[in-house]
């Protein structure tokens, strides 16, 4: 029995996890991973939400020991990946994570990943150990214990009747008392929520979908848990990640902020940008022109003479025209020179056979 527990414990887990991280990936990376057993091998994923989580719940980012492996397709470096968020978690967290290693986590082992993922998302989410120790130098090192959740427990609980007070309601587990949807909708409503929620004449899965749907519009809560969770077998662990959402909420802020890379990529466009507007102000305009000096063949390169003048570009409109009218006035003369020659002496094919630069016709002037 106590196995079977555990599976439909661990299946809600992996899904309820999987939501949170997506949560961040979706709006912030604009990615999502499909199995948490696999989407967190690379380490990417799981840095990702270390950063995000690290910036808003202790307003500093992430300063790993090593470079990160963007592209993170072979064991050595996803296992490089993986490490770097677990001495993270401990050097500087200060969380013992007791037999949790990167291969684990590469390999695919839902336990200690489930494990992993609880106790960071305990540590930054629901205790505030990570607002707490962000004022401590040196950070003390925490033990997730059974004393330590139950303090956690205690503490969100609290917060959680202040604001029920005014609903004349309290509630005093994460269990049973969550099961009929009236508690979830009068904490809703509690936090500002200007939608009602109708609990009258309805059952506790339609109430339970009525509070997630209006949490998430109206209040930026994000649905992690569906209604079936809040069934009889519900898992605590989930319940109380959930309604922690509604307490600190790191979703809220994460439109209006901005990774450091995107910072950095951003400044080097502007820089460049205003490099280039430079460039094009202070470049002196160099006019060249190239006068072809023509041969009587066509395999002569033509001379260039460079001169500061109005541009003229080598083949443009303006050099094939004056190609053009000189080849043009060539044959003219030619014509005439053979008409003078035919004229004076007589003789076309004469004429014709000597030409018109022959010098031997040169008489006939």
């Amino acid at each position: 029995m106590n196995s079977t527990n555990n599976t439909h414990s661990s299946c809600i887990q992996q899904r309820v996890f999987t939501n949170y991280i997506n949560a961040f990936l979706s709006r912030k990376y604009q990615t999502e991973i499909q199995d948490l057993v696999t989407g967190l091998a690379d380490g990417n994923h799981l840095i990702h939400l270390i950063q995000e989580l690290s910036r808003y719940y202790k307003d500093s980012s992430v300063e790993f020991e090593h470079p990160i492996e963007q592209d993170a397709r072979i064991r050595v470096k996803m296992l490089t990946n993986v490490q770097l968020v677990i001495n993270y978690l401990r050097r500087v967290d200060g969380l013992i994570l007791t037999g949790v290693s990167s291969e684990h986590i590469v390999d695919g082992n839902l336990k200690m990943i489930l494990g992993l993922i609880w106790s960071v998302l305990f540590h930054y989410q629901i205790s505030g150990d990570a607002r707490r120790n962000s004022k401590q130098k040196p950070r003390s090192r925490h033990i997730r214990t059974a004393s330590t959740i139950e303090t956690a427990e205690i503490d969100l609980l609290s917060w959680i009747n202040h604001k029920l007070k005014d609903k004349h309601r309290s509630v005093s587990n994460f269990n049973h008392d969550w099961v009929s949807g009236e508690a979830l909708a009068a904490l809703v409503s509690s936090l500002g929520s200007s939608v009602s929620i109708d609990t009258a004449n309805r059952t506790a899965e339609d109430t339970i979908t009525s509070c997630l749907d209006v949490a998430s519009q109206s209040l930026g809560v994000p649905k992690i848990v569906s209604a079936t969770d809040f069934s009889n077998d519900l898992d605590p662990i989930c319940i109380m990640l959930y309604l922690s959402l509604f307490r600190n909420n790191p979703f809220e802020k994460i439109p209006e902020q901005s990774t450091e890379q995107e910072q950095v990529l951003v400044k080097e466009q502007q820089e460049q940008a205003e490099t280039n507007l430079e460039i094009s102000h202070s470049a002196p305009l160099v006019e060249i022109t190239q006068p072809l000096v023509e041969s009587m063949t066509d395999d002569i390169e033509p001379v260039l003479e460079p001169e500061v003048t109005t541009p003229l570009i080598q083949g443009s409109t303006t050099q094939k025209k004056n190609k053009k009218y000189w080849m043009g006035g060539a044959v003219g003369i030619s014509a005439f020179m053979t008409i003078i020659y035919t004229v004076f002496c007589g003789n076309y094919e004469l004429a014709a056979f000597f030409g018109p630069y022959d010098s031997r016709c040169c008489c006939c002037f």
